[in-house]
């Protein structure tokens, strides 16, 4: 294929949102460096792995940008020579040196924000490695996990195809051998594992659904045991097409999509999925039927339409099992070689961290900014406004925001200063952060108009279409240019033609409805988003629950529940909502140690101007049928022995700088009143002195003065806990439940994402287990 046929099949692979969005000269510049790199270093790439998985620029939802020269300049001269599957380790080794784990925003930074940053999310850290891979030549795509099964999160990794098969390792995480990671036995416990390909449909995987120009591959069998389970749907004995089937997990608190499908001609949707539950949710975008199948028992559920409803008051309680855990870290190291691997790993670690070492004098603003510091400090100059609009941003923005964006949003707002409060002008007009849009300089390309009605009208005069995916969000000139929107796009637009015209708007954060300033405060736009009903959720379980963990609320649309936006709140007695009128599900979740979901659903219909009352419960909590009561023996370490001083406590061996301690350690600190509250003592074990320095360590101590630190624990006393405590994974952190007797209660090992909540309510509970 030449080089202006890959510009034309670039044109139709890529999504509607990038087409009306990015210029030609960008494409050639991406096709002219995948022309340079191939077979640059001999390796043989057939073109259906190439071209979606070298030549496509993009990996999930990041901005378009040019990142290929640069990177490729960086490692062309360590992967010179090297077959592709050790070019590849390089790679990913380079890409640790330049980044790490860190939670961060929704927003997915492209790979030289990444770089800027010095880290990012897992979504984030694979997009830096995909795209530094695809930048040398080898082919590359980010592997994901909606959700998983077995804990409240999902996770990114890679996959590379190197000497003609696809193999996966853990974003900027390196390990001495590919096909190794972390989450490897995480992943043996998915009901689904996805990747997409645009633009060009792969022969030899099963693809699971389309969207857009986007092929969804289903890569779960690659990683767990997996089943094809078949839906069903008939009508007076009639199969049933074109119905919508979600796949949902729970998971957060609500039942989220995993994969989403349509019956076909004769009734049937099918999925391959992991041998655990899963919940399923069948709609013809009015009526809606619902089910949970149990894969592991069935490969078939058959559902009748006729059942189907439009929404009714009800409540039901359910179970979501995960799949057993079949996989464990499949690559035993030689212990030299290991040994090798983490000394070079802890002066990488090293080297980023003096790179990114903040000088003395510099403010924290700056210092979040990173390496874009001086762009930063070049724009703020002292003055007030600009200090307010630098501070509206997120901090992700601080590390990719230019001066053009900066000033375009200064220069724009700055004549309706006096119009509204400070704080209003400066959120509603000021800012030019939205969504998770990327920022560009539009303001003074955007049309004028006199009021929010002629911003809406206008806005409605384009032609709607579905954007897919939906979170790839268009440069809105784009938009405007190409006279095509979706709804999501719409009202970013809305807000900011308003913004730009000194109309103070802002998306609900909420529910993500359109507000505009007027009369001391904002309101919903178009009354038809005005909220004049109530929810009121008491809590009767005596303990706070907190959103999107323990609890969520849904709104019935077009036929399936949509959850909404509570991120941060919590219910300690009651919790007001105003809400439309509609149906409305409110769901209450405890996850068991074992991964499992017991919940509970209230549906419920809320008219205008009325209030309606649900009573939170929890189900059981089953702590106590797991707890094994093990009596541990003393573990020494190089400051002596462990000691809790007669307290309950937290034992925990972790290392910091991986993702699963990563998580554990933020965990810990968001937990910091819960333990002071219940008196638990903190231990934490190194491998080394060296770890003490590490910033996430202090940054623990910080929050947590009374931690105690050890370092270099004796591997034979911690075998021995292991054994006790049925602890066989030998991944970090190792986190255990110490009673005041010194009695080993449980321990997670490795990735379990809301541990530390969950140790502490073993702690508390233990009086009311009677052991």
């Amino acid at each position: 294929m030449e080089h202006q046929e890959w510009m034309g099949w670039l044109k139709t692979a890529l999504p509607l949102a990038d087409r009306i969005s990015v210029d030609d000269a960008l494409l050639e510049r991406i096709c002219a460096h995948a022309e340079m790199v191939r077979g640059e270093n001999g390796w043989e790439i057939p073109d259906a792995v190439f071209l979606p998985f070298v030549l496509f620029p993009r990996v999930n939802n990041e901005d378009l940008v040019f990142y290929h020269g640069s990177i490729h300049d960086a490692l062309k001269e360590r992967i010179r020579g090297k077959g592709m599957t050790e070019a590849a380790q390089e790679v990913n080794r380079w890409c640790f040196e330049k980044a790490t784990y860190a939670s961060t925003d929704i927003r997915t930074a492209n790979a030289l924000t990444v770089i800027r940053r010095g880290f990012g999310r897992c979504g984030e850290e694979s997009v830096l490695l995909v795209s530094a891979l695809r930048a040398c030549g080898i082919p590359a795509r980010q592997i994901y996990v909606p959700f998983w099964s077995h804990c409240d999160d999902n996770h990114a990794w890679v996959e590379a195809w190197v000497d003609g098969a696809w193999h996966y390792m853990g974003a900027c995480e390196p390990e001495v051998r590919m096909d190794s990671g972390w989450f490897t036995a995480a992943a043996s416990k998915a009901m689904m594992v996805h990747t997409r390909s645009f633009g060009m449909k792969p022969m030899d995987e099963r693809v699971e659904t389309e969207e857009g120009t986007a092929y969804v591959i289903n890569r779960t069998a690659a990683y767990a045991r997996t089943r094809l389970l078949t839906i069903r749907v008939t009508e007076s004995g009639k199969p049933v097409p074109g119905l919508q089937v979600l796949f949902q997990l729970a998971n957060m608190g609500c039942f989220r999509d995993i994969c989403r499908k349509r019956t076909d001609r004769d009734g049937i949707a099918d999925i391959l999925t992991g041998l655990g539950t899963v919940h399923v949710h069948v709609t013809d975008g009015e009526r809606f039927l619902e089910t949970d199948a149990d894969v592991n028992a069935c490969g078939e559920v058959c559902l009748d339409f006729a059942e189907a409803t439009c929404g009714r008051e009800e409540s039901a309680a359910f179970l979501q099992r995960p799949p057993l855990e079949t996989n464990m870290q499949p690559v035993d190291i030689p212990e030299k070689i290991q040994a090798e691997h983490e000394a070079w790993m802890a002066q990488a670690e090293q080297k980023r961290q003096a790179h990114f070492r903040v000088p003395d004098g510099v403010s924290p603003l700056l210092a979040r900014a990173r390496d874009n510091r001086t762009v930063i400090g070049s724009f703020l100059n002292g003055d007030p406004d600009r200090q307010a609009l630098v501070e509206s941003l997120s901090e992700k923005d601080l590390a990719d925001v230019t001066m053009d964006v900066l000033m375009d949003a200064l220069e724009t707002a700055l004549p309706y200063k006096e119009r509204y409060p400070y704080e209003t002008w400066v959120s509603g007009v000021l800012c030019p952060r939205i969504s998770t849009e990327m920022l560009y300089p539009i303001r003074r390309e955007l049309p004028k108009f006199a009021d929010a009605d002629a911003v809406w009208a206008a806005v409605c005069g384009l032609e709607a279409t579905e954007m897919k995916p939906e979170t790839v969000i268009p440069d809105l000139r784009g938009v405007l240019r190409a006279r095509v929107c979706s709804e999501k796009v719409r009202d970013i637009l809305f807000v900011a033609i308003c913004r730009a015209n000194g109309i103070a708007a802002k998306l609900d954060e909420k529910n993500g409805e359109k507000m505009i300033w007027e009369s001391g405060g904002y309101r919903a736009y178009l009354p038809g988003q005005r909220m004049d009903a109530c929810l009121v959720l008491r809590n009767m379980t005596g303990k706070p629950l907190q959103a999107e963990v323990q609890f969520s609320v849904s709104v019935l649309r077009h036929g399936q529940f949509e959850p909404l936006d509570l991120e941060g709140q919590n219910v300690t007695d009651v919790l007001e909502l105003p809400v439309h009128e509609g149906f409305y599900r409110v769901m209450t979740c405890a996850r068991q140690m074992d991964g499992s979901v017991e919940g509970m659903t209230w549906t419920v219909r809320v008219k205008d101007w009325e209030t309606r009352e649900i009573c939170l419960q929890l189900p059981e909590d089953r702590k106590a049928s797991h707890l094994v009561h093990a009596r541990l023996p003393l573990l020494h370490v190089r400051e002596g022995i462990v000691r809790f001083d007669d307290r309950p406590g937290i034992f925990a061996m972790v290392s910091p700088g991986q993702e699963p301690t990563e998580h554990f350690l933020n965990e810990l600190m968001d937990a910091a009143p819960a333990l002071e509250a219940a008196g638990i003592a903190v231990r934490l074990a190194l491998a080394g002195e060296k770890d003490r320095e590490h910033e996430k360590i202090r940054k623990v101590l910080g929050a947590l003065p009374d931690v105690q630190v050890y370092t270099e624990p004796d591997m034979e006393d911690i075998v021995v806990w292991r054994r006790l405590l049925h602890a066989g994974e030998l991944r970090l952190p190792l986190a255990v439940a110490v009673d005041q007797s010194g009695q080993g209660l449980f321990a997670f090992v490795n990735y379990h994402v809301g541990s530390v909540m969950e140790l502490i309510g073993i702690l508390n509970g233990e009086e009311a287990y009677g052991q």
